[in-house]
């Protein structure tokens, strides 16, 4: 039975390949090519869904939507695949909806170019206009010198070609054969113009040398001929990546109708132990007991563990006396550059101790040192700052 919640909150969330933390999310049941990451309503579309394992830290799964990644905790796993495959299912059906939809839109324009568009009739009138869209790009030079040739000739009419819709235009001229449309012509009459096709213009004015309007007729044609005939696709062009789960489900039912008991399993703190399985070797049959488990220390966090207030202090320390030794080493640097150099450098290590801290006691991924901008930064002001003490020198 697929999932009903569609709301779920993700420690770490990287959005358009942008990180953006912790986050409560909501997948709206009302569209499904939506999403709300803390309250906020954006594109969230379902079409795609894939998964790549557990992050590095082995503590969450990492699941993909087309412009997202989700941390996601083990205890959410099964529950948000379980409701993302079903929305998945529903997004594509969209989809075929929005092609089907699209379809009969191309159909009724190709229609409605082959039949001919009715344009208004043509007046003196027609030399208080303005010209609405483009040609092909091919067309281009030769629009150019029509657009000054019908300038001129609304002049000697006492009238004007205005850059866009104006209010004391009178007539719209279409010059995109694409948009020879009734459609298309209803928006410009809906605003008080009389409309008509740029090769009309052309003829009433005179100025067919300039325009060979029968390029034109064949160029419409073809389009219409290409608008006439949906897309064909095979199925849907959106990539199923969805892991087969429904084992993994079914163990999860047998485990539960075992457990007499079930208590919550708290979340392992960071980082998370893995023990190895210690085999005998093979020159040391007699050995009679196995050696114990070998358990990853992780430092900084084992320090911590041992005094949090004290350590966390010491982190609070250090922000605030690195800065002072960098400055302090850059102003030495003018005596002796290489030495205060490396002393600069150690500062800038010292910096970023507490941000790695924060993130691991947060149980975040450690943002790598070099995608850190500050430490981009500051490694760039000594590169600057060395090479003048250098020039000083």
């Amino acid at each position: 039975m697929a999932s009903s919640r569609n709301s779920y909150h993700f420690d770490f969330i990287k959005a358009y390949g942008e990180d953006i933390g912790s986050a409560d999310v909501v997948f709206p049941l009302d569209d499904v090519e939506s999403i709300e990451i803390n309250g906020k309503r954006q594109r969230g579309y379902c079409g795609h869904v894939g998964e790549t394992g557990k992050s590095s830290d082995g503590l969450y799964y990492r699941v993909h939507l087309s412009d997202y990644t989700f941390w996601v905790d083990p205890a959410d796993y099964h529950d948000l695949m379980d409701f993302l495959h079903e929305r998945q299912k529903a997004a594509i059906e969209v989809i075929k909806q929005h092609q089907a939809e699209r379809d009969a839109y191309h159909q009724r324009h190709a229609e409605q170019l082959l039949a001919g568009v009715t344009a208004d009739p043509i007046t003196d009138d027609i030399y208080w206009c303005y010209i609405q869209g483009r040609p092909d790009a091919d067309l281009q030079k030769k629009f150019t010198k029509l657009t000054a040739a019908i300038a001129k000739k609304c002049e000697e009419h006492g009238g004007r070609l205005y850059k866009t819709a104006a209010k004391s235009a009178k007539y719209a001229i279409i010059a995109d054969y694409r948009y020879y449309t009734d459609d298309n012509f209803s928006y410009p009459r809906e605003n008080g113009y009389k409309v008509v096709t740029l090769e009309q213009a052309v003829e009433y004015m005179g100025l067919q040398k300039l325009w060979d309007g029968t390029v034109i007729e064949s160029r419409l044609k073809e389009y219409a001929a290409v608008l006439a005939h949906p897309r064909r696709t095979h199925g849907t062009s959106i990539t199923l990546t969805m892991p087969d789960i429904s084992q993994a489900i079914e163990d999860r039912k047998q485990e539960k109708e075992k457990e007499t008991a079930p208590q919550k399993k708290e979340r392992v703190k960071y980082p998370p132990r893995r023990s190895a399985e210690y085999t005998l070797p093979a020159d040391n049959p007699a050995a009679a007991e196995p050696l114990p488990p070998a358990e990853p220390v992780d430092t900084m966090m084992a320090a911590y563990n041992k005094n949090p207030k004290g350590y966390t202090r010491q982190m609070k320390i250090m922000k605030v006396l690195a800065p002072i030794l960098c400055v302090l080493a850059a102003v030495l640097m003018l005596v002796s550059p290489i030495p205060f150099a490396v002393l600069y450098l150690i500062g800038v290590g010292l910096g970023t101790m507490p941000r790695t801290f924060n993130e691991k006691n947060a149980e975040q991924p450690v943002t790598p040192i070099y995608k850190r901008k500050a430490v981009i930064i500051a490694f760039a002001i000594l590169v600057i700052w060395f090479i003048l003490c250098i020039s000083v020198q």
